[in-house]
C-alpha cells in the first residue's frame, strides 16, 4: 500500500496516549514504554 502510513491503518498508542496527540510516527520511545496497536473494527448495532 504505497503512500499509506501505518498510522492510517491501525490506531497506535504509547503508554495509553494516541500518537496523534504526541509526535505521530516520530514519537520517541523510551525503554519500558508500552505500545498498543488496535486494528480497525467494523460493526455495531444494526439499524432497525
Amino acid at each position: 500500500m504505497e503512500g499509506v502510513s501505518p498510522a492510517d491503518v491501525v490506531k497506535i498508542m504509547v503508554n495509553g496516549s494516541d500518537i496523534d496527540v504526541l509526535s505521530g510516527l516520530d514519537t520517541v520511545l523510551e525503554d519500558g514504554d508500552e505500545i498498543f496497536l488496535f486494528p480497525p473494527v467494523g460493526g455495531g448495532w444494526p439499524d432497525v
